[in-house]
């Protein structure tokens, strides 16, 4: 949870599903409905490259991978509770799973 209490909010993604958009010389990630989530642009002010998005999708773009491998870890021990085997290190798959959900919710 973010420092307010509350979960973040992705119902944006849930229904506007994430899709990586390609051209002959580009990408970028666009929901399906086309809403830019992250693109390639310069910077204004210097016109360096710079990722075009809000810091909310950045953020929890940069935390898929640990959002990815703890939901996996998460899913291997639940069925092995559900087949009555032990589950080893339950204890450290939960605290990476709170660690994702932290790295997830870091843009409060």
């Amino acid at each position: 949870m973010n420092k307010s209490g509350n979960r973040l909010d992705v119902s944006k993604h849930l229904s506007d599903s994430l899709m990586v958009a390609t051209g002959c010389s580009w990408r970028r990630i666009i929901g399906q409905s086309g809403r830019k989530v992250c693109v390639p642009c310069n910077h204004p002010s210097d016109n360096h490259p710079d990722l075009e998005g809000s810091m909310e999708d950045l953020t929890l773009l940069s935390a898929a991978p640990e959002l990815y491998e703890s939901t996996a870890m998460l899913i291997d021990a639940l069925e092995s509770i559900l087949q009555n085997k032990s589950v080893k290190c339950l204890d450290e798959t939960i605290k990476f799973a709170e660690m994702a959900l932290a790295k997830a919710e870091n843009n409060s």
